[in-house]
């Protein structure tokens, strides 16, 4: 029986040409979540202990006047990487991720901290108590962007 149970996916989908079979991680093995331009920036605890590289892309629009989001976090520890992907529904936001970013985009008049990768990573770094409310530009610097 568990032999068969193991089995059961891929033979539903060999029999149900319709159905595709559901990878779990076939996201965290792509570079990123939406497309649009992209940015890596990395964040430096004071205490030294730990560090992360916040991954942030334009899911809406491109280029000036889009806004950035934080889209994953890579947790950098003793030669290995803990990707975390960032998603609004994770801070109780009732909304799909597409329409919550269309909202942001709308309102990117209002939310001038989006409109580089820095000023979206700091907004993120404190909204999770990474870093004080004021301050705590030094803990980020800018990897890449493109």
């Amino acid at each position: 029986m568990n032999e068969w149970s193991e089995n059961a996916p891929d033979m539903i989908t060999e029999r149900n040409e319709i159905l595709k079979s559901y990878d779990a991680f076939a996201l965290y093995r792509r570079d990123y979540t939406y497309g649009g331009a992209h940015a890596e920036i990395e964040y430096a605890p004071e205490d030294g202990i730990g560090g992360a590289v916040l991954v942030l892309s334009q899911p809406v629009k491109s280029g000036k006047g889009g806004v950035w989001c934080v889209e994953r976090v890579k947790y950098i520890r003793d030669g290995w990487t803990d990707t975390r992907l960032v998603f609004p529904a994770g801070d109780g936001i009732d909304m799909t991720a597409e329409a919550y970013y269309q909202k942001l985009q709308s309102e990117s008049g209002t939310r001038k901290d989006l409109q580089t990768p820095m000023g979206a990573a700091l907004a993120y770094a404190r909204h999770v108590g990474w870093i004080p409310e004021n301050g705590g530009e030094a803990n980020l610097r800018l990897i890449s962007q493109s």
